[in-house]
């Protein structure tokens, strides 16, 4: 059953907005597009989310076969053909695959995939080999197909978050359990040895595997910080990240918005002589 029936209309508009903004006027779009600055790390984020909410409504469905839409575990012998310019890949999944510690971050590695074989080969190949042309296009993910393509890219992810290496810390961190996602994830704010903050999230969804993101640094001119406490406000939708971080005897604040940039900003100092562990919430 290569093509899904039924599917649902918001989730195909979903993914065609995203890759041509201004499609469906009024659902929500790409924020930075390629080659920009978090391009790569937003298309990697944004397809690992959009298969969990397929699955959500896929895996209650009396046809759903998860067989179908299993993650790929390298890309389909049938697909390695020269005549279908799989050569001119072979490096570059080499390097994806098995030397994922040459990619600096996430979004480098993501904007190297989406923009080489992803772009340019793995969806025109899928399409001519399966003779599904839906698959070249941006309502591909009404095929099976494209759950192993994307579920190969989060294989990818998977294997340099594993390797990837993880910076020192230092001082008093401080953990919530915030409203994004379902049952809502979990956010962590913890002081870095060298300097300034690091936000990591785990994403509690049991189909992301409860896997953790980030670090996001912040606060790097401050130097080293001492201890931190934050909460998710009601400022916003469903509400921005509020902290503060203690420094030496000053308390400075930063606050992260809702998205969909999910940008950081800060610090502002707004108190001196302090001392312990500061707690903030929102009464």
């Amino acid at each position: 059953m290569p093509i899904i029936p039924n599917f649902p209309e918001d989730l195909m508009n979903l993914h065609h907005v995203w890759h041509s903004p201004g499609a469906h006027p009024g659902v929500p779009s790409r924020v930075h597009q390629l080659p920009s600055a978090g391009s790569g790390l937003e298309f990697l984020t944004f397809h690992r989310d959009y298969i969990a909410r397929f699955h959500q409504w896929y895996d209650a469905q009396s046809f759903a076969d998860q067989a179908a839409v299993a993650p790929w575990i390298k890309v389909p012998d049938e697909l390695q053909r020269s005549d279908l310019g799989w050569d001119a890949w072979v490096g570059d999944v080499d390097r994806i695959s098995n030397h994922p510690d040459s990619f600096t971050s996430a979004d480098e590695l993501g904007k190297f995939i989406e923009s080489g074989v992803h772009n340019q080969f793995l969806h025109g190949a899928a399409a001519t080999v399966y003779n599904e042309p839906v698959l070249a296009t941006f309502h591909s993910p009404n095929s099976t197909h494209f759950y192993g393509i994307h579920g190969l890219v989060q294989n990818w992810w998977n294997t340099w978050e594993a390797r990837r290496p993880r910076p020192a810390v230092s001082g008093t961190p401080a953990l919530i359990q915030g409203r994004f996602g379902v049952p809502g994830n979990f956010e962590l704010a913890v002081p870095l040895a060298s300097g300034g903050l690091a936000h990591l999230w785990r994403n509690n969804d049991p189909v992301e595997d409860f896997h953790w993101e980030g670090p996001i640094s912040l606060g790097g001119v401050l130097g080293q910080v001492d201890a931190v406490t934050m909460i998710q406000s009601n400022y916003g939708d469903p509400g921005n990240l509020e902290l503060i971080a203690r420094v030496g005897g000053s308390l400075q604040f930063f606050w992260r918005d809702s998205g969909p940039a999910f940008t950081w900003h800060g610090p502002s100092q707004f108190a001196t002589g302090a001392a312990g562990n500061p707690v903030l919430v929102q009464s």
